[in-house]
Parts: C-alpha cells; structure tokens; sequence
C-alpha cells in the first residue's frame, strides 16, 4: 500500500508580519494594519508605472537631438548643456528617478530592517480610522474585506478579502498553516 509523502514543515513567518506583531497585539488589527502597508506598497509603485508612463516618452522625445549628439561625443559638457537646454524633460526624468531610487530604499528599509515602530502604530492608527468610520470609507474593502464584521472566524478560507485578484500570500498573512496538508486544520 502506498503511503502519501510527508507534509513539508510550514514556512517560518515572514519577518515583516513579525515585526507588525511585535508592536500591534490585536490580531485583526495586525491583519488589517499588514494589508494596509502592502496596499500603500501596491499604490506607490502603481503611481510609478503610470507617471513613468505619463512622463518619461515626451521627456525622453525632447533630449532625442541631444542623444545623438552625446553618440558622437559625450562629454560632462556635452550633457550639462544637452540638460539645460530642455528644463521640462530634466525635471521630469529626474522627478521619475528621484521618487523610484526613494521608493527603492523605503521598501529595502522596509524588507531588510523592519518598519520603524512609528511608522507601523501611525498605520494602525490609520487603520483604526477606517474601521471607526466603517463600510462607508473606500478603503474599507481592501483593508477589513467587505464584510461588516470585523471577526474572520466565519471565513474559513479567507475568501478573497482583498478582492478577486489579489495574490493569495496577502490575504492572510498571519496563517502560516500549511494549505498543502488537508489534515491540517488550524481554523
């Protein structure tokens, strides 16, 4: 008789959700608080893309005579006088690399030494807001996951508080049950 491989361990948690535990108590509020900083991770990166978007083809259309100028000989001279020469697209690319070089540190921050403990009780203090303020806010289906109540014990599977195309791995990342093992049923 063939016998099933053994159930892999659970994944040890991830180091962001543990630094969000450390400082809020409350587990929903912990959830809801997670949710909220990658939603605001989802919204800067998002605004990115579509100023990038918006922005970065006029700019880089303006400095085209310059590029080919800087093909024959690209000198510090050759691309001061090429920036000069064209304020708008300058500010404008420079705008696109400030904001992505300082999007890239925060989220590094973020990921390799935790959020700073006023910056994780400023975002619960926010989610707290949402939550007084109720189904009304238009965060409130992204953040509590649409239903009025607040307890997810009547969702078993967690079914899609972020909505229907948010990537599983944010819809509760509190769970570290493995969902591989059907014998398993931490709920």
């Amino acid at each position: 008789m063939l016998t099933p491989p053994p159930t892999p361990p659970p994944l040890p948690p991830d180091p962001c959700t543990q630094w969000f535990q450390a400082h809020i108590g409350d587990r929903d509020l912990c959830r809801a608080t997670l949710r909220l900083h990658h939603l605001q991770v989802q919204l800067r990166w998002s605004l990115h893309l579509i100023l990038g978007l918006i922005l970065l083809p006029p700019s880089l259309w303006a400095l085209s005579p310059e590029f080919s100028l800087w093909q024959q000989v690209i000198t510090w001279a050759a691309v001061r006088y090429g920036l000069l020469d064209h304020p708008w697209a300058t500010i404008a690319t420079c705008y696109l690399m400030i904001t992505t070089l300082e999007t890239l540190l925060w989220q590094s921050r973020n990921l390799l030494w935790g959020m700073p403990r006023r910056e994780v009780l400023h975002l619960a203090d926010r989610v707290k807001q949402i939550r007084d303020r109720g189904p009304g806010h238009w965060l409130w289906p992204w953040i509590w996951g649409g239903s009025d109540s607040v307890d997810y014990s009547d969702h078993p599977d967690d079914s899609e508080p972020l909505g229907p195309l948010a990537p599983r791995e944010y819809l509760d990342p509190l769970d570290h049950a493995n969902p591989l093992d059907p014998s398993d049923s931490s709920d």
